[in-house]
């Protein structure tokens, strides 16, 4: 009359437990997607990563679990992404961040300059008067979207170099620089 213990019968065998796997991948990797084989309980497994997975990403693979008791339904298998960190870029969500020096004549009279992306080189405009720190946005060059179309942007964040050996006429030509720029960068400041 109540339902009870009589009205709720066993399910059947119990699913197997879960297993998680660590794998680590390259950059490159992760925006293009990877199909690789690994070795899980002494099966070799054939998985496939999604362009687009960031480290901490799961990836589900249905049934490749420890076997359940009693002949139940095997667990899944779960690979835990990590990427390898690049000699280049930095990731933030799906953007990626570059350092890309110019020389101060690029930055002062702007220049065309050749960046690296991790779909090959191209080239990209610096304004006149580019300032150190300032971000050029190069849309559709980061990461893909795990979930949803598209990809993220490149940030390539300028760095003004200064030459570190100068000849005597360069200092000059420097000094005569400096007496015509009569802009003070530090104008405003107390003291």
């Amino acid at each position: 009359i109540f339902g009870g213990a009589a009205g709720r019968g066993r399910r059947g065998p119990a699913k197997g437990r879960d297993v998680q796997y660590s794998m680590e991948i390259s950059l490159e990797d992760a925006v293009r997607g990877l199909t690789t084989r690994i070795g899980v309980n002494s099966d070799k497994i054939l998985v496939k990563i999604p362009p687009g997975v960031d480290t901490g990403s799961k990836v589900r693979v249905p049934g490749r679990g420890e076997p359940g008791p009693g002949g139940g339904p095997r667990g899944d298998l779960y690979i835990v992404t990590k990427i390898r960190p690049h000699p280049l870029f930095e990731r933030k969500g799906d953007n990626l961040y570059l350092e890309l020096p110019v020389t101060f004549a690029e930055a002062a009279l702007g220049a065309k300059v050749r960046v690296p992306t991790l779909d090959g080189p191209i080239q990209v405009t610096v304004p006149p008067g580019t300032q150190s720190g300032q971000k050029l946005r190069i849309r559709g060059k980061g990461m893909p979207r795990l979930r949803g179309s598209g990809r993220g942007d490149l940030f390539a964040v300028v760095r003004v170099t200064v030459p570190r050996k100068l000849d005597d006429r360069t200092k000059e030509l420097i000094r005569e620089l400096g007496r015509r720029l009569s802009e003070d960068p530090r104008r405003g400041w107390r003291g």
